[in-house]
């Protein structure tokens, strides 16, 4: 029945397109006077009917799809840089970086077989996550280390077996073992009748490099002997850039370099596969057309740039309108106080002179932002087809279970950094959970009840056990991180997608309502699904300068803003639930949901593990 449902959908999109569409030309057999003459007639219904069965077929028949990943280590310098680490610690995929691209229809089953050839003196494991793939009924292919599974060891591989029934759009994979991701990532499309129309499509991968030993960042952010990974010294797009005019003319491959053809539509898809901050994306003197936020479409929205936090992503169509020539793209760093200028790509009109990616621009030439704004222009976005979200009613008005998520930044007296929520310090399970309760070592029947009583959390498990069916609304709330400022955060849910319902300044008040006409608080009434929210400062970020107190002085912690997102209770699994800065993740900015516990062992025996 859902096939049939799905082909139904394909067919009422496709008599939209035509009823709307001019009348079609096709060169047809003719007397040999006509030949090359064209001739314009209306679509018959046989020729509806072709295509309709066309559609109909792909609906039924899913492809399964198998890909091979090779993880190894390389030296390398992306941004024309000397700086080599004592050991190799960037990870490549299939001997590339960024990683391949993993492509498949909606309706597909993907295979892919990730191999650990990372044979170093460090004896490194690995994971791979799929990033926005709900995993629905295959929770052990998430890729979370000591939740769903143990991470593959050197030598080893792992296959990873999930399908994409209900989804479709830009994703990406990347590794989940500590900060293997700052390269082991590529992107990951699914592929579906998408109703926009366009041309081509490009892909653009947002990244961020540091002039440090991986290992070393990784050990000093766990470790008593406390350091900060630091801010990056380069950011990526498509895995290059020049970090300064000095290595400029070194052979490494400068600047990434985009060819287009004048006249075209472009889909272009950006993937946020950077590690710590939000960037600004614009393309000087271009705009564009936001069709697709997370991997769901929504109404057109056209903007001049771009704000992507760590795990976002964007589809938007680009018109190739301008004078052929070359033209600079540039990133920018949002909400944190330094700003690498060294985030530059090329987009080169074919028919133009040579693309200069060996020369480094006077920053003029690039394009400018404005000032961080809360928000950006989120309140534009709403959904494309809230029909797409079936079996779903979600209505905003109602409440749903709440639980809040209160994020505090401390120095322990060992002189370890750490990030807790609600006063909890995150413990790395020793055996995955999953394994746990399909081996029946962990129980299957949770006191959902008394969890509940405890804003949801649960000390014997250590986990946010959940019931299959509820409504959950998560609230995110931000606090000033230390000494004295307030970061964004992006919050990114394993195994679900969700509503960004509300926000608003400051401390959340579950006592405000829609109505109320509270000037601090947003209620959403037409939310898009999404799976990576940023949560922004609203007080005392790094441009502020009229904050009433320094909130070093307070021995509380200080909020700084919130929101809150909404989650369907539909996929029993094990679930992580984190920030995606990678180093705020490692320092303990992370949860566990269990949901539907006692269906777990069904569902998985169901997809024949």
């Amino acid at each position: 029945m859902r096939h049939i449902r799905i082909a139904l959908l394909y067919w009422t999109r496709l008599l939209l397109l035509l009823k709307q569409a001019p009348p079609l030309d096709y060169h047809i057999l003719a007397p040999q006077s006509q030949i090359g003459q064209t001739m314009t007639i209306q679509p018959s219904l046989s020729y509806l009917l072709v295509l309709f069965l066309a559609l109909a077929i792909h609906c039924v028949v899913a492809v399964r799809i198998e890909y091979t990943l090779a993880i190894t280590t390389a030296e390398l310098s992306p941004d024309c840089h000397p700086y080599r680490p004592p050991i190799p610690s960037t990870l490549l995929i299939n001997g590339q970086f960024p990683g391949p691209v993993i492509r498949a229809r909606r309706g597909d089953t993907l295979v892919v077989r990730v191999q650990n050839q990372i044979f170093s003196a460090e004896n490194e494991t690995v994971t791979m996550h799929y990033h926005g793939i709900r995993q629905r009924g295959t929770p052990l292919a998430d890729g979370v280390p000591f939740l769903t599974q143990y991470s593959i060891p050197v030598g080893e591989e792992y296959v990873y077996e999930f399908d994409v029934k209900t989804q479709a759009g830009t994703y990406f994979y990347h590794s989940h073992v500590g900060m293997q991701s700052v390269s082991a990532f590529g992107a990951l499309i699914i592929e579906d009748v998408s109703q926009y129309q366009y041309d081509e499509e490009r892909i653009f991968l947002l990244g961020d490099w540091w002039h440090q030993d991986r290992h070393t960042q990784e050990a000093g952010i766990v470790s008593a002997n406390w350091s900060w990974i630091g801010e990056p010294d380069s950011l990526l797009i498509n895995g290059r850039t020049i970090n300064n005019a000095s290595f400029a003319g070194v052979k490494c491959g400068g600047y990434d370099v985009t060819a287009v053809e004048h006249g075209k539509v472009y889909r272009f898809r950006i993937v946020g596969a950077q590690t710590l901050e939000t960037l600004a994306f614009g393309i000087v003197n271009h705009t564009f057309t936001i069709i697709e936020v997370d991997g769901q479409g929504i109404k057109p929205v056209v903007t001049d740039y771009l704000e992507i936090a760590p795990g976002q992503r964007y589809s938007v169509l680009f018109h190739a309108n301008q004078t052929i020539d070359n033209y600079y793209i540039h990133t920018d760093v949002r909400w944190r106080a330094v700003h690498p200028k060294n985030g530059i790509a090329i987009l080169h009109y074919n028919g133009a002179n040579n693309a200069p990616k060996d020369i480094v621009p006077d920053p003029s030439q690039l394009p400018s932002f404005p000032r961080e704004s809360a928000q950006w222009i989120s309140a534009e976005f709403k959904p494309l087809d809230r029909a797409s979200f079936a079996p779903y009613e979600l209505d905003v008005k109602t409440p749903a279970r709440e639980i809040i998520l209160t994020t505090a930044h401390i120095m322990l007296p060992s002189g370890l950094s750490i990030w807790t929520i609600n006063n909890v310090v995150f413990q790395q399970p020793e055996v995955p959970i999953i394994l746990d309760i399909l081996s029946g070592t962990r129980s299957t029947t949770p006191n959902y009840t008394a969890a509940a009583q405890e804003n949801g959390y649960d000390k014997m498990r250590q986990t946010y056990p959940i019931r299959k069916g509820e409504y959950i609304d998560f609230v995110l709330q931000n606090t000033v991180i230390l000494p004295d400022s307030c970061e964004a955060h992006p919050w990114h849910t394993h195994g679900h997608f969700h509503w960004e319902v509300a926000y608003g300044s400051g401390q959340y008040n579950p006592s405000v309502k829609p109505g109320d006409g509270n000037p601090n608080v947003t209620f959403v009434t037409d939310p898009i699904a999404r799976d990576t929210s940023l949560v922004y400062p609203t007080s005392y970020a790094y441009f502020d300068t009229d904050n009433t107190e320094n909130p070093a002085d307070s021995s509380q912690v200080v909020p700084c803003g919130w929101k809150k997102i909404r989650i369907f209770a539909d996929n029993p699994g094990v679930w992580l639930v984190h920030c995606h800065i990678l180093a705020h993740m490692m320092m303990g900015m992370q949860i566990v949901l269990e949901e539907a516990v006692e269906d777990v062992v069904t569902t998985v025996k169901r997809e024949g593990f």
